[in-house]
């Protein structure tokens, strides 16, 4: 195990804790003892939002997913429209190359096999 931000044997997550605590100013010299209680926090809250019904843990879950997404770009929306508008013209003119949905399902599934 690598040695840690004290010198000693320390889980590489937990150093990189210790060193973020530190950075923000939530702890001072005495770094463990701030990490500790924040893993306490932690771990609270992941054992609350474990006994939660499933359907609230999935909602939890899609939640903290999107709270990691940073901005979103603005011109994204207008951009899909354009694109979908471009699609469904093309296959109202009948110059879109459509394919089976059962071909492109066993495509999809022999790709996912490979991974």
């Amino acid at each position: 195990m690598p040695t840690g931000v004290f010198g000693d044997q320390q889980d590489p997550a937990e150093t990189v804790g210790v060193l973020a605590l530190r950075w923000a100013g939530v702890a001072g010299e005495d770094s463990t003892r701030g990490y500790n209680a924040v893993m306490s926090a932690r771990a609270t809250v992941f054992d609350q939002a474990l006994a939660l019904p499933a359907q609230d843990r999935a909602e939890l879950a899609h939640d903290l997913l999107r709270s990691l997404d940073g901005d979103s770009d603005p011109d994204a929306a207008q951009a899909w429209l354009a694109e979908i508008e471009r699609r469904a013209a093309e296959v109202e003119a009948g110059t879109a190359v459509l394919h089976d949905w059962a071909v492109v399902r066993e495509r999809l599934a022999t790709r996912w096999r490979k991974r």
